[in-house]
């Protein structure tokens, strides 16, 4: 129960991140955190699916590496990159770990400082968020604790379809959208397709939500919200893009997630 909420903080803290951040900030954090969550997610998941490939001193390693080059270039791309990067490791690792309560509490500071955005940039916001990052992996490495392998077939497929179709929809909401409603609906559709996503991790993790056809009542519930939507914005792309999603994700379900 403890790592669902903390998946909550989680999503709520980038929710909040992104509806605050600058409109001279917004299309190149949008871009760069699409594309960086991409290509990100397929390593890492592999790395907690089968193989173990990334050490912790690695992590660290990269962390630090790409801190410094920011330091002396001051390229955002670099700063959002590394974020992104530590913000899906952390979360993979916490939410596989029996760390649960470290799980909580860093998701807790995630949301909290998501709140400054609204008083400072987003650079300061970005470099607060990375250091609270590094700082709760440092306790988790010094824990030494013992990971749960997430349960799917091929999971170099698996997440290759997950994140072409996720972080694409994404990547397409970013650049095909005008920046008066980009915010919403990259939200909106990040809400929606996380929350099935979800779905599919608990799945994956063997945890059963015990309400017969869950699934297929939250596939029309959301596809409601996106066809009421796209009616008040005129603009039926939008559902056209989460449609394809959802076709997309339900065959993946059915075709890689081992059924109990």
């Amino acid at each position: 129960m403890i790592n669902l909420v903390s998946y909550f903080l989680f999503n709520l803290a980038n929710v909040i991140l992104i509806l605050f951040v600058s409109s001279q900030d917004t299309l190149v954090f949008l871009n760069y955190y699409s594309i960086g969550n991409g290509v990100f997610t397929f390593f890492i998941f592999y790395n907690f699916s089968k193989k173990n490939i990334l050490k912790d001193n690695q992590v660290l390693f990269v962390g630090i590496f790409l801190l410094t080059i920011y330091y002396f270039s001051n390229a955002n791309n670099i700063l959002i990159l590394l974020y992104v990067f530590l913000l899906l490791y952390s979360d993979y690792y916490y939410s596989q770990s029996n760390l649960s309560f470290l799980n909580f509490i860093l998701k807790l500071f995630l949301l909290l400082t998501s709140f400054l955005i609204i008083y400072f940039n987003l650079n300061n916001v970005l470099l607060v968020k990375v250091f609270l990052i590094l700082f709760f992996l440092c306790i988790g490495f010094f824990k030494k604790d013992k990971f749960k392998p997430l349960k799917v077939k091929s999971p170099i497929i698996y997440i290759a379809a997950i994140c072409i179709i996720y972080h694409g929809a994404l990547f397409l909401i970013s650049i095909i959208f005008n920046l008066e409603i980009v915010k919403i609906l990259y939200i909106l559709l990040q809400l929606l397709i996380g929350i099935k996503l979800r779905l599919l991790d608990l799945k994956i993790r063997d945890i059963n939500i015990k309400l017969k056809n869950f699934d297929i009542a939250y596939d029309l519930f959301a596809l409601f919200i996106v066809l009421l939507f796209s009616y008040f914005i005129d603009n039926y792309l939008f559902l056209l893009i989460f449609l394809v999603c959802l076709i997309i994700l339900n065959y993946v379900k059915k075709r890689f997630i081992f059924q109990n």
